[in-house]
């Protein structure tokens, strides 16, 4: 390589990066550069109020990393940029410019996980470096909707990651959760209704101690009281603190939550009272609901059908510039283009469901149109959306 090459190719990666990124962030430079030109990007604020809102709460950025190679030049990216305790960070995001023979533009787009897949893994490096073996070809001149939409889910989930921390040590600093310190919990959970408002009382069959269940608002976003009998918010607020106190005070997660509140809680008399034990929370988490039966649930208990079609609910993944990405209860996935209207629709409530900060994240759905195969069930044809429904 001639003299100053170097710092030239690093200075064109920086270009064509920091061009990139403004078209959908804002975006700042760190200083100084360190094993590679990073970026900090961040969601754009369009006024001034919106900065001074944003300045209340937790700033999220995205790193995003420049790099630039000639030929079979290796490029390396030290691993604890791209992990936090061994799990991909999912705000570092990198950029690697180079040109074909033919002095045509090559651009290849990673996120930490795509990294830790497609790279070498050479101690406390990852590296990459074109051979027969890898051309990352599906990662090389990635449209720009992919790679914002990457990023953007990306701070997303860092944002709901750094929010629940936050909220966790205001919470500890007001509440201890509950731990009953048993390696097989034995309670029995009376859940009663008093001058018409509904409590659990917790009956601890070692000790014979009895206590209030604990509302653990600090899970489940629920200023009411607790239900049963639905599936609604106070069923899914008893779900998690029940769940929370059978672990010992954990945070459970979202599947057993779903197999506690479907397989007994929902089930349960809404106007009678009810006693439930640490055996029969045990024996509805055994049947953990996955996410393509409730979907079907839902869609049985809620759409009405048509002679020539059926209707069912679609979770939808992903916007990418005008194509929806959904999911069937059957786990199949499907990209449908949409209009102007209904992308409108997406592009306000999408953020919403992935910014959830719920033990029980809320989900966009759609309602879809189509037609399947009698045969295997299989969708043959994709009619239309009918409609965008946040639940929560």
């Amino acid at each position: 390589m001639r003299l100053g090459q170097q710092e030239i190719n690093g200075n064109i990666g920086e270009y064509k990066t920091s061009a990139l990124l403004l078209k959908r962030f804002w975006v700042l430079k760190r200083t100084p550069d360190v094993d590679g030109s990073d970026f900090l990007v961040q969601f754009p604020q369009t006024d001034l109020e919106s900065i001074r809102a944003a300045a209340g709460g937790i700033q999220c950025f995205g790193i995003v990393q420049s790099k630039y190679f000639e030929k079979k030049n290796p490029v390396r990216i030290q691993k604890h940029y791209v992990l936090d305790q061994q799990v991909p960070r999912s705000d570092f995001f990198c950029l690697i410019h180079s040109q074909d023979d033919q002095g045509n533009d090559r651009t290849y787009f990673f996120c930490a996980k795509e990294i830790v897949e497609s790279f070498e893994d050479k101690g406390d490096q990852y590296v990459f470096s074109i051979t027969k073996k890898r051309t990352y070809e599906k990662y090389r001149n990635r449209s720009a909707d992919v790679i914002f939409n990457s990023i953007e889910n990306g701070m997303y989930e860092a944002d709901v990651a750094n929010n629940k921390v936050y909220i966790n040590k205001i919470f500890e600093r007001i509440i201890t959760p509950t731990q009953h310190y048993q390696t097989a919990p034995d309670f029995e959970y009376s859940l009663r209704i008093v001058d018409g408002v509904r409590v659990v009382l917790c009956h601890d069959r070692q000790s014979s101690r009895k206590h209030l269940l604990e509302g653990r608002r600090d899970l489940h976003a629920n200023q009411g009281e607790y239900g049963w009998g639905g599936t609604g918010t106070g069923s899914k607020f008893l779900a998690v603190s029940m769940l929370a106190h059978h672990l010992d005070g954990a945070t459970p997660d979202e599947d057993d939550i779903n197999a506690l509140l479907n397989n007994l809680i929902a089930r349960l008399d809404f106007l009678g009272e009810h006693r439930i034990s640490s055996a029969d929370v045990c024996f509805a988490l055994m049947k953990v609901t996955s996410q393509g039966q409730l979907l079907l649930n839902k869609t049985r208990a809620e759409l009405v059908q048509d002679e020539q079609f059926s209707r069912e609910f679609f979770i939808i993944n992903d916007l990418i510039g005008k194509t929806l990405h959904m999911e069937c209860y059957r786990g199949e996935k499907y990209e449908v283009a949409v209009e102007e209207k209904l992308i409108s629709q997406v592009s306000i409530f999408l953020p919403v469901a992935k910014k959830n900060l719920d033990a029980t994240s809320n989900k966009l759905l759609a309602v879809v149109a189509l037609q399947r195969e009698w045969e295997n069930g299989k969708v043959s044809e994709i009619l239309g959306i009918q409609g965008i429904y946040y639940d929560n």
